[in-house]
């Protein structure tokens, strides 16, 4: 999981460096991801077609990879929108939704404790998205959300499924590459990108869906979603770092703000619980005496 979140931190970076438009960007990350995926399947001898077959042919895989390939377009689209600052705060906030999603999907009620922390997050999450108003990040804001909504939502449904990551990975790329040519036909815009930006998709495909996304999906169905995401927060300092030092882009005082409130809640789930003090069976005696 920690693998996975260094990867994903690179996305707005290379989101940045790219200067491409939304669909092209989408198209050539998932075509340059789908070959880096199938390179790590032969690597790794995963058993490709069978995982693939097994995917489609589970009415929770379509599900899946449908959840991944939207919150693909939102993720990347949200980029463009806003701040990549307020895209990592937003989504280190992972953890209490998904806490939200399990109540809803599997009647899982959380604890006191995370209650308190999912308050706290959502807490960062909005004056996050506060200080979006009228600077014309909001449209990104809601889409950053959007996104962590679906990503969480999938990541519960891959603990139901046996739908092997690396299929579940290479689908939901094709099927977010297909939908971004679509959108990109019906706009108007041209999928051709410069070389330079080419190498910079091929290192954004290569991070984020070869590295990150595999080791992403095999990790929620190894360890408890809200332990998952909340490792995944490692996104939230290292995000804005690459692109502050390469893009000079630096994060608003409202996504500084809302990113600490966001891991001191982090910090309230993950804090040890002090175990019970025990007194002497002599002094129970009495007691009970």
């Amino acid at each position: 999981m920690g693998l996975s979140a260094l990867g994903f931190s690179t996305a707005g970076l290379f989101a940045r460096l790219s200067g491409t438009a939304i669909w092209p960007m989408i198209v050539w990350r998932d075509v340059f991801g789908i070959a880096g995926l199938l390179a790590v399947a032969v690597v790794l001898r995963e058993p490709i077609l069978p995982g693939l077959r097994l995917t489609i042919a589970s009415p929770r895989g379509r599900l899946i990879v449908l959840t991944n390939a939207l919150a693909t377009l939102a993720y990347i689209a949200a980029f463009a929108q806003t701040a990549v600052a307020d895209v990592s705060v937003i989504y280190a906030a992972s953890p209490p939704i998904a806490a939200i999603c399990a109540w809803i999907m599997f009647r899982e009620k959380p604890g006191r404790r995370t209650m308190a922390c999912m308050a706290v997050c959502l807490g960062g999450v909005a004056i996050t998205v506060a200080g979006s108003l009228g600077h014309g990040r909001l449209p990104g804001d809601a889409l950053a959300l959007l996104m962590t909504v679906l990503f969480t939502i999938a990541a519960l449904q891959m603990r139901t499924t046996d739908a092997p990551p690396i299929a579940v990975a290479l689908l939901s790329s094709a099927l977010a590459g297909v939908l971004a040519a679509g959108l990109a036909v019906a706009s108007g815009i041209s999928l051709r990108v410069t070389p330079t930006a080419a190498g910079w998709l091929a290192c954004f495909g290569t991070m984020s869906l070869a590295i990150a996304y595999p080791a992403y999906l095999a990790a929620v169905r190894l360890i408890p979603a809200g332990r998952a995401m909340l490792i995944s927060t490692m996104d939230l300092p290292l995000a804005p770092l690459w692109v502050w030092l390469a893009c000079g882009e630096a994060p608003s005082g409202a996504a500084l703000i809302g990113g600490a409130i966001i891991l001191a809640g982090i910090g309230m789930e993950t804090a040890p619980v002090p175990a019970p003090s025990r007194r002497p069976s002599g002094e129970l005696q009495n007691t009970r005496s």
